[in-house]
């Protein structure tokens, strides 16, 4: 063992240096086995809203494949908001994954299925909206010109 202040050898277990008279500390491998002996941190939840991400990913593209359905009959209406109802799942279902991966200790901004799902629900809902617009429109046409084409 040396000397804390000076460097000097001295034995182990010695209190004071007999070269410079300084206070020896206690040896550094009884608070290395503390540390060793000290319970692990509990390392946060890798699979923390990863379902929930998985459903605003799936909810999203759900959403967009049915808002694409147009008809000239109230089938792109119902189809529309059924999209509309997808995006809005998908949109909650992201917000719910990001709020978990938080709550288990997670950076929130890491959750990328999460992100993507909810851009993917907010398209579904823009193209949910458009598609009953348009669906709308083409039965009210369809059905005003029915009554000349017949």
């Amino acid at each position: 063992m040396f000397c804390v202040k000076c460097g000097a050898e001295i034995e182990d277990g010695t209190q004071f240096c007999p070269k410079c008279g300084a206070t020896q500390e206690p040896p550094v491998q009884a608070a290395a086995e503390q540390v060793y002996n000290a319970a692990p941190a509990a390392a946060p939840a890798p699979e923390a809203g990863k379902s929930k991400s998985i459903m605003a990913l799936v909810f999203g593209i759900v959403s967009i494949v049915l808002s694409g359905f147009f008809s000239a009959r109230w089938v792109g209406v119902v189809l529309g908001v059924i999209g509309l109802v997808c995006a809005i799942i998908g949109m909650s279902m992201a917000k719910n994954a990001r709020a978990e991966m938080a709550a288990a200790g997670i950076d929130p901004s890491t959750g990328k299925m999460a992100q993507v799902g909810k851009i993917l629900s907010i398209i579904g809902l823009v193209c949910a909206i458009i598609a009953i617009i348009v669906a709308i429109i083409l039965a009210i046409v369809y059905c005003s010109l029915k009554k000349y084409l017949y």
